[in-house]
């Protein structure tokens, strides 16, 4: 009879225990193209460390799949009479995932580490609509003039302007908190290892293999831990598969890019697969080129170009752009490009790009004889290579110039673009999100992004006044924008890219365009 009694107690405390463990759900697998550099939010400047920190940090509020402003680590905010000021009650709920509250002052050490010039954040820039922080990163204020109070759990910043989209950016990863405690305890290392990462998202950094794998859990502490459809995230790093829709079918990957054709016949056997063109292709030319330094040099790189006829050879997921922001750039339901179809490019007239070539190398003191040596750089792939040749024969056809092509492996034209070893590159442009201020932020002139270095106060400026508005009046300075980069002959856009990306049958994932990482919930 003991014996019995034994084995009923001993399942009824197995029941109890197994209750107190949450079940587990959904286990995605990420492929990641290139690992991390560092998890550190002050620090990250790449997709694949953008795509962990945002699910193992939140910040004082969070956007939902519908565009909705939600709260996050703070559970209400306030704004003052002039809608400069905003102050956020932190979350008492909100916790680390060691189980420690998150508090006030662990955002305002967040925000002063990124905004210091010593620092050298690469996100510095997306708190330059805080009072006094664009100064404070250039050297030009003290770091305690900055617009930024915590007091117990009040949150207190003050803008420089009323902006219509203040709780948006608060959602960014320039407003991830960070412990100082924590910090200074990992000596330097934050960020770099998975013991040297603390967060307070809804999942922790359980596993990072080098150059292998990470995996993130779900961090128990989390206020909505219950609710997290994801319990675990799996991500491979720079894996190659033959068959990337194969692979989707057997579960190997949850979410995968596709072609056109891949994501007709997956959509045909029933799985979800999202459309966004959202990418512009383009020849970014250095400004700080011994050659491409003069202005007219560059215009008449691009109105010597005869655009008729070169896309057929890209095939059917490129379409010609004659502007700098992609069709699936919008601002809540208004498409851009839907309200500015004509864009930005000039008619072609070779006179004038001869005319442009003439004057240029008179500045440049440039005699008749004297050739011009220019290079170009791209990526590999047979269509990128074939359409490139047909616009050199225009360069050489309207201008007797010759360019040279130097076709590249991904890795070492991404070495080279970074390096700003290039006169000429055709590569592509993506904004981080839909928003079209966000494809033009890359051109200003602190935005690690900004492949260019191209540092102009008027376009700065410019970009700034379309913040401050909304409606027609920001579509209009949005263009004033557009205008001003080609007119600067940095950026001519040739295509936009539709990119298909397909789920797993049983995925929960949200698909989103841009570089926008995904969220798990």
């Amino acid at each position: 009879m003991k014996k019995y009694l034994c084995c009923i107690l001993c399942v009824i405390m197995c029941l109890n225990i197994t209750s107190c463990f949450r079940k587990e759900g959904e286990i995605v697998n990420y492929p990641l193209d290139l690992e991390p550099v560092a998890l550190d939010p002050c620090k990250v400047a790449d997709f694949s460390g953008l795509q962990i920190a945002v699910n193992v940090f939140e910040g004082l509020t969070e956007i939902s799949k519908n565009g909705e402003i939600l709260p996050a680590a703070a559970k209400s905010f306030s704004f003052s009479n002039d809608k400069k000021t905003v102050t956020f009650e932190i979350d008492p709920e909100a916790k680390w995932s060691n189980g420690e509250s998150v508090s006030a002052k662990d955002f305002l050490f967040s925000i002063k580490r990124t905004i210091s010039p010593d620092t050298n954040s690469p996100n510095a820039h997306m708190l330059y609509p805080i009072l006094n922080a664009k100064e404070i990163n250039q050297k030009n204020k003290d770091i305690n003039s900055l617009g930024v109070k915590a007091e117990g759990q009040k949150l207190t910043i003050t803008y420089t302007d009323a902006y219509p989209d203040i709780l948006q950016m608060c959602s960014t990863i320039a407003y991830f908190p960070c412990n100082e405690e924590f910090f200074n305890k990992t000596q330097g290392k934050y960020g770099l290892e998975q013991d040297m990462l603390m967060g307070n998202g809804r999942y922790y950094l359980r596993k990072w293999v080098h150059g292998e794998n990470m995996r993130l859990s779900l961090n128990e502490h989390h206020r909505e831990y219950k609710k997290a459809t994801v319990t675990n995230v799996l991500f491979s790093i720079g894996k190659e598969y033959a068959d990337i829709a194969l692979s989707l079918k057997k579960d190997l990957v949850s979410i995968a890019k596709v072609s056109e054709n891949q994501a007709n016949e997956l959509r045909a056997e029933g799985y979800e697969v999202e459309n966004f063109e959202d990418t512009t292709w383009g020849f970014y030319l250095n400004t700080e080129d011994e050659i491409l330094k003069n202005k007219n040099i560059r215009k008449a790189l691009f109105e010597a170009i005869e655009r008729e006829g070169f896309l057929k050879i890209n095939g059917n997921e490129m379409k010609e752009a004659k502007g700098i922001i992609p069709p699936s750039s919008k601002m809540g339901e208004v498409y851009y490009r839907e309200k500015m179809p004509q864009g930005v490019i000039s008619a072609f007239d070779y006179t004038v790009a001869q005319a442009a070539l003439k004057t240029g190398r008179k500045e440049l003191k440039y005699d008749d004889k004297k050739a011009l040596k220019i290079s170009l750089i791209c990526s590999n792939d047979k269509e990128t290579v074939s359409m490139l040749g047909y616009i050199l024969q225009s360069w050489q056809k309207y201008l007797s110039v010759f360019v040279s092509l130097e076709p590249l492996e991904p890795e070492a034209l991404a070495k080279r673009i970074q390096e700003k070893n290039f006169q000429m590159v055709y590569h592509y442009l993506r904004g981080e999100e839909e928003d079209p201020l966000s494809t033009l932020e890359i051109f200003t002139s602190n935005n690690q992004r900004n492949i260019l270095n191209l540092s102009s106060f008027s376009f700065d400026a410019l970009l700034d006044n379309c913040q401050k508005v909304s409606g027609d009046d920001k579509i209009n300075k949005i263009k004033e924008c557009e205008e001003f980069l080609y007119k600067e002959r940095v950026f001519y856009p040739i295509a936009f890219e539709t990119r298909h990306f397909a789920k797993a049958s049983k995925s929960s994932i949200v698909l989103h365009g841009f570089e926008q990482p995904i969220i798990f919930k």
